[in-house]
C-alpha cells in the first residue's frame, strides 16, 4: 500500500467484497492506479483494510477521515510524536462490538430511557435522554473515574507516536446512554489542543424494538 494516503491510496490489489457487503484492500503482486476515497462512501455496511503484514482494520462506522487515519496510524510508519486523532464511537452491545476500538467502555449498568415508552424514540442528542440516564448521581460518578482515566492513558499513547486512538462507549442498542456519553466525552476533549476529536454514532439510526 502506499504511504500517501492524504484522501488518495495507491491498492496494489483489487477490491474484494466481504460478508458485511464491504470490502477489502488486499496487497498483492499487481499494482493499481491510484484511487480516491471519497466522503460519499458508506463505510457503515462492513468491511476491512488490509495490510501487507495481514493485520486488518474494520470499516465498519468509520467516516472517510477516520478510515484515513485509523489507516496511517495502523498500517504506516509511526511517526514523531504530535497531535492525536481522537475518535469517540457510540455503539450497542446487541449489534455487536466495534473490532478497531482501542479502548471499550460498557455503560448498560446506567439507567435504560429504552424502558419509559415516552423517552424510548428519544436518542442520546435529546436532554431529555441525559437528564434520565443521570438521574440516580452513578453518571457522575463514573464521569469521576473515566475522564482522569482518560486524561491519563491519552498523552502516554501519544508519547509513543500513536496517531489515531479510537474510544468505543456502548450501551444496550447505541441509541440512548452511549451517544449521550459519547457526546458528552467529545466535547470535554474537543476543546483541547493536543487532539483532533471526531465522533461517530454506529448504531443510532436503528428503531428502536418494543419490548
Amino acid at each position: 500500500m502506499n504511504s500517501s494516503f492524504g484522501g488518495w491510496c495507491s491498492i496494489e490489489s483489487g477490491l474484494v467484497p466481504d460478508s458485511n457487503n464491504g470490502v477489502i484492500f488486499q496487497s498483492g503482486a499487481e499494482p493499481a492506479p491510484a484511487m480516491p476515497i471519497p466522503a460519499p462512501i458508506d463505510l457503515g455496511k462492513g468491511g476491512f483494510v488490509v495490510g501487507n503484514d495481514g493485520s486488518m482494520i474494520d470499516t465498519t462506522g468509520l467516516s472517510a477521515s477516520m478510515l484515513r487515519r485509523k489507516v496511517a496510524d495502523e498500517l504506516l510508519e509511526p511517526e514523531a510524536p504530535g497531535k492525536l486523532a481522537l475518535s469517540f464511537v457510540s455503539f450497542g452491545h446487541k449489534h455487536g462490538p466495534p473490532r478497531d476500538a482501542d479502548l471499550a467502555f460498557d455503560v448498560r449498568f446506567l439507567p435504560n430511557p429504552h424502558y419509559d415508552p415516552n423517552l424510548r424514540p428519544l436518542t442520546g442528542f435529546d436532554q431529555r435522554i441525559v437528564d434520565y440516564v443521570g438521574r440516580d448521581g452513578r453518571l457522575e460518578v463514573f464521569y469521576s473515574h473515566l475522564i482522569p482515566l482518560l486524561e491519563f492513558v491519552l498523552p502516554q499513547y501519544v508519547a509513543e507516536g500513536k496517531a489515531h486512538l479510537m474510544v468505543a462507549i456502548g450501551c444496550t442498542g447505541g441509541r440512548h446512554r452511549s451517544v449521550a456519553i459519547t457526546e458528552h466525552l467529545a466535547k470535554l476533549f474537543r476543546d483541547r489542543d493536543e487532539y483532533f476529536v471526531e465522533v461517530a454514532h454506529r448504531d443510532v439510526d436503528r428503531l428502536p424494538i418494543r419490548r
